[in-house]
Order: C-alpha cells, then sequence, then structure tokens
C-alpha cells in the first residue's frame, strides 16, 4: 500500500490482513470500501467479538459492495445507510455455459458441491432413494469430492441406486454435466451464495434449494426457475416428482431460468464495483 499510494481501499473480509488495510485507510483518510458476501444466517455463529469489529468497520467506511440481496440486508440490519450499499453479484461466463443449451437431458437430476456434511450429500441420497421407489429407470448424476464420498458410494449401491459419479470436473467440462440433466439440487446447511446455481440456470436447469442458501430468493425465486424448500426429504420427492412429471412446468422453470440468470453478468457485477468506487 505505502508503494502504490492507493486512492481507494476495498477490503474483504477481517483477517489481520484486512483489519490493517483498514487501519492504513483510516490513518491516510483513504476511501474505504466493504465488499462483502456474508448475511444474517452466516454470520449467526461467528462470536461477540467478531460481530463488534464489524459494526466497528462499517461505521468508519465509506460504501459497501455486497453480493446480493440477503447481503444487502445484513448491511442494513447493521445500520449502513440504502444509498451507500452497491451490489456486485457473483457470476460465471453465461455465453460460455449457452454454447451447451441442446445437450440431451440423459440426468433426471444433478447434485454437483464438495461432499461434506455442510453441503449435505447425504440428504440428496436419501431424497433420491425415496424418488428410486416412485418413479421408473430414475438417473442421478452426481459431481464432487470429498470425505464423505465412500459413504456415499456404499448408499447409493446399497439403495441400487442408477447413478454416474465421474469424480472431481474440470471448470471447462462443468456447463456439458449440467445441460445433461434437469434438475440441481442444492441444499446447504450455510451458504454465503452458490455458484452452482448460477452454473444450472444458465443451462436452462432448474434450481431446487433451501432457506440457507445465499442465492435463495435472489438468483433462485420460488415458483418462477426452481423452488426454495424447508429440508424435508418428502417435500423435495414431492417437488421434483411435480416437475418431472409436468412438461409445461418444466419448461417454464427451464426458460425462466435462462433469462433469470442474464442480470447476472461480468459486466454488470462490475458495474457495482466502479459504482461504489465513484460514489461521494
Amino acid at each position: 500500500m505505502l508503494k502504490h499510494n492507493p486512492d481507494v481501499i476495498i477490503t474483504y473480509g477481517f483477517n489481520p490482513v484486512m483489519i490493517i488495510a483498514w487501519c492504513y485507510s483510516l490513518i491516510k483518510r483513504i476511501k474505504h470500501v466493504v465488499l462483502t458476501d456474508s448475511w444474517l444466517h452466516t454470520i449467526n455463529s461467528l462470536s461477540t467479538a467478531h460481530k463488534l469489529i464489524r459494526q466497528i468497520v462499517f461505521k468508519s467506511s465509506d460504501c459497501f459492495i455486497c453480493v446480493g440481496i440477503k447481503s444487502k440486508i445484513f448491511l442494513e440490519s447493521y445500520g449502513v445507510l440504502p444509498e451507500k450499499i452497491f451490489t456486485s453479484r457473483l457470476v460465471i461466463d453465461n455465453s460460455y455455459y449457452s454454447m451447451f443449451l441442446n445437450v440431451n437431458k440423459s440426468y433426471d437430476i444433478i447434485f454437483s458441491a464438495q461432499l461434506v456434511n455442510n453441503k449435505m450429500p447425504l440428504f440428496i441420497v436419501e431424497v433420491v432413494n425415496i424418488l428410486n421407489h416412485k418413479r421408473k429407470d430414475l438417473k442421478f448424476l452426481i459431481i464432487g469430492q470429498g470425505p464423505l464420498e465412500s459413504e456415499i458410494i456404499r448408499k447409493l449401491d446399497e439403495y441400487k441406486i442408477d447413478y454416474y459419479f465421474p469424480g472431481f470436473i474440470q471448470q471447462e467440462e462443468l456447463p456439458k454435466y449440467y445441460a445433461s440433466a434437469k434438475l440441481l439440487l442444492f441444499p446447504s446447511r450455510n451458504d454465503v451464495w452458490g455458484i452452482v446455481a448460477n452454473e444450472a440456470c444458465a443451462v436452462g436447469t432448474p434450481v431446487i434449494t433451501c432457506e440457507y442458501t445465499g442465492a435463495a430468493g435472489d438468483l433462485i425465486i420460488d415458483g418462477f426457475n426452481g423452488y426454495v424448500l424447508p429440508l424435508i426429504e418428502n417435500l423435495w420427492v414431492d417437488k421434483i416428482n411435480e416437475i418431472l412429471n409436468n412438461e409445461d412446468l418444466y419448461k417454464k422453470l427451464s426458460n425462466n431460468a435462462i433469462d433469470h440468470v442474464q442480470k447476472y453478468t461480468v459486466q454488470i457485477a462490475s458495474n457495482g464495483f466502479v459504482d461504489a468506487i465513484e460514489h461521494g
């Protein structure tokens, strides 16, 4: 910072390096911008001290960049004025994903995440197991890697589910996998956003998620391009069945997913940074 003599300092997070940068902005009277993807649910587990440092930093900052509606609500709950908040949503290259819109739907369901407890892959396995008893020829695609991999595979085999598990997939290969499934299932115990929702929507794959993801109610709108459901297995089973059994409903959700994700582009996200930097 001493070498570059910045006009604006943007910090992301509250680790020691970011706190030092914030202190430097105060000492040198440099404009300070907070970038955050936090929202009220994701900070519930923070200590009183961690919440207090946020209050102090927010009070002395010039403006703020958030990633979506829930992040904006979080900032406002800390007393930040709405006119100081700018949005730069988490995005992908929609144009690249659109090249895969015509891929055949070989799978009914896709789950794509780290195979860890927070991402709830075992919840999805149980949902798929119930579905497997209700639907003929159900096909399940699961992508990812992590410590729960062996347990997941054991259960899928035990339940006699027809699944394909390619493991970890390189980023440039992901679109064809999302496009090959009819629905993305995206549960979570605590997720600041969930870029998998962008990836699915960009290829016209509707998303079922829960209230504990940042994308819920923002990118994923209940009944419009997917559903936001409580984490109850049978509710997910019933909704999946409803979608897969109703071609008109599926087409509506799919088309809306493609249309709505166009609001989540690199250019629009960049504009949020520019607006914050130029504010005041």
